[in-house]
């Protein structure tokens, strides 16, 4: 029984490696931010940097792209401003995003048009207003 979940947990391992790059997610857990997979398919992450704080600047996310399939990105209470929002552009296959209690506006908005499979979009607390 033992040999048996150790094999499962080999395979699992060998799975989420394969399929996501090691050195970024190192680099979120170093943020203090986690990555899940969103189904069994292991074909979405979510990424969840939300209440890590200033640790996580526009600097931080340049590398997510790299990451994997991010469908759900969690920046509440983070650093990131408008020059951030460049990296989260990048996030082609991105449904949900949440920057409430983050100091984006209007301007840094403009750079998330290009994400066609955005469904829901947090700015509760920023600086965005609804013609953002």
């Amino acid at each position: 029984m033992m040999r048996v979940a150790l094999m499962f947990a080999f395979c699992l391992t060998c799975t989420l490696h394969a399929a996501v790059n090691e050195a970024v997610l190192q680099h979120v857990e170093k943020l203090g931010g986690r990555v899940r997979w969103v189904s069994a398919e292991q074909k979405a992450l979510e990424v969840d940097f939300q209440f890590s704080g200033a640790k996580v600047n526009d600097a931080a996310l340049a590398r997510l792209p790299q990451l994997g399939p991010v469908t759900i990105l969690r920046l509440k209470k983070t650093a990131i401003t408008d020059a951030g929002l460049a990296h989260v552009a990048k996030l082609s296959q991105l449904h949900r995003l949440h920057l409430e209690h983050t100091p984006v506006t209007n301007a840094g908005l403009k750079q998330l048009a290009g994400l066609k499979q955005l469904e829901y979009l947090n700015l509760y607390e920023t600086k965005a207003d609804e013609t953002g």
